[in-house]
């Protein structure tokens, strides 16, 4: 008994993925070289990340970002030492 088409695209892709995710075993299972011929793998056998996980994770890199500028610039050399946050007065240059 023979295997339906859609039955045989199933397991050509296994086999694809396979071959992808364990290129040793594919190598003892095929036999000697050039035995079953099979191309590079298929593209449905790469892991891949949710379009979802990329957008989240390109917020927090943002967020990030924004934090690090934040704290760069809050975190900066008081320009007046010594006041303790009250604000510099000019001091008129003084003879004595």
């Amino acid at each position: 008994m023979g295997l339906s088409r859609e039955e045989q695209q199933a397991l050509d892709e296994i086999e694809e993925c396979l071959a992808f995710d364990d290129p040793d075993l594919d190598a003892i299972l095929a036999g000697p070289p050039g035995g079953n011929g099979a191309g590079p793998p298929h593209q449905a056998c790469r892991p891949t990340m949710p379009k979802g996980a990329w957008v989240l994770l390109v917020g927090l890199a943002y967020l990030l970002f924004l934090i690090g500028v934040v704290m760069l610039l809050k975190t900066g050399e008081s320009p007046c030492p010594g006041t303790e946050g009250a604000p510099c007065e000019q001091r008129s240059p003084t003879s004595t």
